[in-house]
């Protein structure tokens, strides 16, 4: 009987030895679950920012070609130019400007080598430049983003 015994409890302990290593990780993780629902809650609530609105383009004319600074290269490229909309006194100035932001352009491409428009990473940085430079010369807006459309190095 007592043997009886002995073998019954440690049944009854390997079962709950066993019940624990197979729920207690379950359990653990459900409470775990359930807290970060509650403190999490509110982020649900938030709504998305509507995206900001498409900006107006203004393309610059033709299509630029413009030779580098070592004289062998070259690059041809269309150039718009975009800018908050519903601004009207501000898409007339750059209007008027067109011919002087042209040149401003072409200024800025001819001083660059090579190495200097190749990558992605310097055609980022060129039309950051060009932004930078144009929007100097602005006075009734600044211009949002510089778009180097069909950009070829000849």
């Amino acid at each position: 009987m007592n043997l009886r015994r002995m073998v019954l409890i440690a049944a009854i302990a390997a079962a709950a030895l066993i019940a624990l290593l197979l729920f207690g990780p379950l359990a653990a993780y459900w409470t775990a679950l359930q807290i970060s629902r509650q403190q999490y809650a509110h982020l649900d609530d938030l709504s998305q920012p509507a995206p900001p609105p498409p900006l107006d383009r203004l393309p610059l004319g033709e299509t630029l070609r413009i030779p580098l600074a070592d004289g062998a290269h070259a690059i041809q490229t269309q150039v718009q130019l975009g800018y908050a909309p519903n601004a009207p006194a501000f898409k007339a100035e750059l209007q008027r400007r067109i011919p002087q932001m042209r040149n401003i352009i072409v200024l800025i491409i001819s001083s660059k080598r090579v190495e200097q428009v190749q990558g992605v990473e310097q055609r980022l940085e060129l039309q950051t430049e060009i932004k930078a430079s144009l929007n100097h010369i602005l006075e009734r807006g600044q211009i949002e983003d510089v778009w180097l459309q069909n950009f070829l190095m000849l």
